[in-house]
């Protein structure tokens, strides 16, 4: 929130697009999510037990600009501009905004996991957002991924800037997604699926 530091992340909503201190401090703020997250899990879980997570994924060796995801945020904060250019918001509040997500490789789960001592990794594989088009190909579906982020992010931009605005801003984002497709081939847009197991308290520990 400092104007003076080099992680403010003036005139966008997320990281993938900015320089490296921006990604630093959301990877810095992962960091510390991730522990306290499977920290409170294992308190939950037997030994044993099993933990199954989905999660945004950027392939092992990705620059974060070249994944679907952050792609797909980068121009719903370009929809934002637009509105602010527009008068409906103004810049401050679109340069306060940043969502709240890091996608992370592989690798970075299973360093964090390694970490944390509480878990193994039993399973890892690829999600991909793909639907079958008309041809019985699969595609990345545009409709599809438009309703999925309006659905994720409706409530946290109307907390932020108010219910107003919705109607126009995913209409405007929809429209460009159209028009932008191609761009979207060649992002690398999937999650991930991870099972972790549940270590005993002294396993963890050791």
């Amino acid at each position: 929130m400092n104007k003076n530091s080099l992680a403010w992340n003036k005139g966008r909503i997320h990281y993938s697009s900015f320089g490296d201190d921006v990604v630093w401090a959301y990877k810095a703020r992962f960091d510390k999510d991730i522990e306290q997250y499977l920290l409170a899990r294992a308190q939950e879980i037997v030994c044993g037990g099993l933990m199954a997570l989905i999660l945004p994924r950027i392939p092992n060796g990705t620059h974060h600009s070249q994944n679907g995801s952050s792609m797909n945020l980068e121009l719903l904060g370009s929809c934002l501009m637009d509105l602010a250019r527009m008068g409906m918001v103004s810049e401050e509040e679109v340069d306060s905004f940043n969502i709240p997500t890091y996608h992370l490789s592989p690798q970075e789960l299973e360093a964090a996991v390694e970490r944390n001592g509480c878990f193994s990794i039993e399973r890892m594989e690829d999600l991909h957002v793909l639907v079958p088009s008309n041809s019985g190909k699969y595609k990345i579906n545009s409709q599809v991924v438009a309703s999925h982020l309006t659905d994720i992010m409706e409530e946290i931009i109307k907390q932020h800037f108010g219910e107003k605005i919705l109607d126009v801003l995913f209409g405007c984002y929809r429209k460009k997604f159209d028009e932008n497709f191609s761009i979207f081939k060649s992002g690398k847009v999937n999650n991930f699926f991870s099972l972790l197991k549940c270590r005993a308290m002294d396993q963890a520990i050791s």
